[in-house]
């Protein structure tokens, strides 16, 4: 029988790792997250503050739940973050798309493109 908490410390480490690829210094809160009257998110990350993560690493898809806790977990000024294992995969989920929008706002997209392209051409060669 799988471990439940053993499976999610596992899928917040790997998210983790995956921030740590793109660049970003984060660790997993941890033990402390379980402690009665701890806020802390499952992951942290202080450069992509206000982004708070809630790491979620089950077959089982459980989206009104997730987005009830990661909404009820954060503070005003966050924004809630679903970050869901699936099939050897991330899948990020915003509760709210006005968040998405602002954050596109607030993002250099024209960069985004041209690295992505660079990054497409990379692959094929």
């Amino acid at each position: 029988m799988v471990n439940a908490k053993e499976k999610g410390k596992r899928g917040e480490s790997m998210w983790v790792k995956t921030l740590r690829f793109f660049g970003w210094e984060a660790k997993r809160t941890g033990f402390h997250q379980s402690q009665m009257g701890c806020e802390s998110p499952d992951v942290t990350c202080e450069a992509l503050s206000p982004i708070r993560f809630e790491v979620k690493n089950t077959k089982l898809c459980k989206i009104k739940d997730w987005m009830s806790q990661a909404e009820g977990d954060c503070k005003p000024w966050e924004i809630p973050v679903i970050v869901w294992r699936h099939e050897a995969r991330w899948v990020a989920i915003l509760p709210n798309a006005e968040d998405f929008l602002e954050i596109l706002q607030k993002s250099d997209l024209k960069d985004l493109e041209e690295q992505r392209q660079i990054n497409n051409k990379t692959k094929k060669a």
